[in-house]
């Protein structure tokens, strides 16, 4: 079986567990669960086709799904604890066939990322001499950031596509938007104190700035760096249960809107350098970063395909100080790269999660 998709079933299953776990809570609007209709094609499928998922391919599954579709819409919405039976009864099988799965992998690659990486480091210094940057390079490189900044400045208004999907409070509020098949997240965050203003700008450029509050956030540097203000980056993360980690490139770029205004924007191209097989990634959103292609020599153990790559279709944040306070708008579209099974929904939560994490900055910057 294709290991890749072993890891995407591995994080379905993390993300199984979470909604079990939380048992759909109260304090999530009614956007965060599917319609019946979702519902219905998660829970309805039996043990035997989540066998035939993990050995299928994603084309054969979606044509299994398509086939059940008739069948699935004649059964009833079901409970709440019926859905809690249902997924606790998959988990535990899921989990025995995961099991067998991982230890065939396991004796296929002896080699952990850690020993790997021990082996053939690659240090920024090769890394410079190994790429380096044209002009023509840098200016691509600059266009490809000012058009993702319009277009975060567009998406960062709020419109009535907007819904509540998670409300802290009153000054922590976590909306999504779906706009041409793609998942949009706008988390509107106020801090009370003025002063921590370039604190918080520091740590949202800082690449490694996500450690001090996402607690799945494993190492980040500039990768690339055009200036000042404006690099390629790479981050790496852990997966919920330690199993599916992730890394990502891509353009980051600083912008200083006015005195008291930063805006600080992040989106994928396709990056790509000698041993790397994944598929051709085009951004939905920054349609100009398909001319950016710069070559991206990366260390072995993500070559040799120990962790799976994430793409940013657009991120951003907008940090504001007013008199009493700083508002923080931070907008959020990530491509996992996840086969068709992988309902939506899931992959929802989890841009989510990373999204409801930045709202620790207040504890971080509250005022003494």
């Amino acid at each position: 079986m294709n290991t890749r998709y072993i890891k995407i079933a591995l994080a379905l299953l993390s993300l199984a567990e979470y909604m079990q776990n939380i048992a759909f809570a109260s304090e999530y609007a009614p956007a965060t669960i599917s319609s019946n209709e979702e519902d219905k094609q998660q829970l309805a499928t039996n043990t035997e086709e989540v066998k035939e998922q993990l050995d299928s391919t994603p084309e054969e599954v979606k044509e299994q799904l398509d086939s059940t579709s008739e069948e699935v819409k004649e059964e009833l919405s079901p409970t709440l604890e019926e859905v809690k039976e249902q997924l606790a009864s998959i988990l535990e099988e899921v989990n025995e066939q995961l099991d067998s799965v991982l230890e065939e992998v396991k004796e296929q690659e002896p080699i952990s990322p850690e020993e790997v990486k021990e082996q053939a480091p690659i240090t920024p210094e090769e890394v410079k001499e190994q790429a380096p940057i044209t002009p023509e390079e840098a200016k691509e490189a600059e266009d490809v950031m000012d058009e993702a900044l319009d277009l975060a400045k567009k998406h960062v208004k709020h419109t009535k596509n907007y819904k509540i999907y998670h409300k802290e409070d009153d000054e922590a509020i976590l909306y999504f938007k779906r706009v041409n098949f793609i998942d949009i997240g706008k988390l509107e965050l106020t801090i009370h104190n003025p002063d921590s203003y370039d604190g918080i700008v520091n740590m949202l450029w800082d690449p490694n700035g996500p450690k001090n509050y996402d607690h799945l956030f494993d190492t980040g540097s500039f990768f690339r760096t055009y200036n000042e203000n404006l690099a390629i980056i790479q981050q790496h993360y852990n997966g919920p249960d330690g199993k599916w980690n992730l890394y990502c490139y891509a353009l980051a770029k600083k912008f200083q809107l006015s005195e008291d205004e930063t805006a600080i924007v992040f989106a994928s191209s396709d990056m790509s350098g000698p041993g790397n097989t994944y598929e051709r990634y085009e951004n939905p959103i920054v349609e100009g970063a398909s001319i950016f292609k710069p070559d991206i020599y990366s260390e072995n153990y993500i070559i040799n395909g120990n962790l799976s790559q994430i793409f940013v279709n657009l991120m951003a944040f907008f940090i504001k100080k007013e008199a009493d306070c700083v508002k923080i708008t931070h907008i959020s579209s990530i491509d996992y790269d996840a086969p068709l099974y992988v309902p939506q929904d899931l992959l929802k939560l989890l841009t989510s999660q990373k999204m409801v994490n930045v709202i620790k900055l207040r504890e971080i910057f509250k005022k003494e």
